[in-house]
């Protein structure tokens, strides 16, 4: 199961998904959305995340092998 983290400032869940996309729910609402790594969205009620915890729960949840691309600027 994959590690979820809440928002520091924003009653936020932030979860990467197998994809790579990370799954953000906001606790008090219950308005969800994927988005892509840079922050972009690409699904869901929830149209706006933390761009910065984006890439920290990225980072912190990627094996080093999924997140090399990434590091040198390959993919978004």
């Amino acid at each position: 199961m994959a590690a979820t983290f809440r928002h520091p400032y924003q009653p936020a869940d932030y979860t990467l998904l197998e994809d790579g996309t990370i799954h953000v729910t906001a606790v008090d609402s219950g308005e969800e959305g994927v988005f892509a790594l840079g922050g972009r969205w690409l699904s869901g009620t929830l149209r706006e995340a933390d761009p910065h915890y984006i890439r920290y729960v990225y980072d912190c949840s990627a094996p080093i092998a999924a997140i090399a691309p990434q590091m040198r600027g390959e993919s978004d």
